[in-house]
């Protein structure tokens, strides 16, 4: 997420980029976050933190797959 006076902008270049939320292996259920998300027909829910202040955010999401991951530059991401 990044703070922003207007969710409505266009311009991108120097914001604040910070990280809310997160999901990868579960070791008790032994699934990976992807599975999860496709097992659930591309959806992921997940709870806004209560101590991000009231306002207006720019949100993004990715998808990084390390299968390759062992190379330089081997990860591979994903944004829709």
């Amino acid at each position: 997420s990044a703070k922003v006076d207007d969710a409505l902008q266009k311009n991108v270049t120097d914001l604040k980029w910070f990280k809310i939320w997160e999901d990868g292996f579960d070791v008790a259920t032994q699934t990976w976050g992807v599975d999860r998300m496709v097992a659930a027909d591309g959806l992921v829910n997940f709870t806004l933190p209560a101590c991000i202040p009231a306002g207006q955010y720019l949100m993004r999401h990715e998808i990084i797959a390390l299968h390759q991951a062992y190379d330089v530059d081997g990860a591979q991401f994903y944004v829709r």
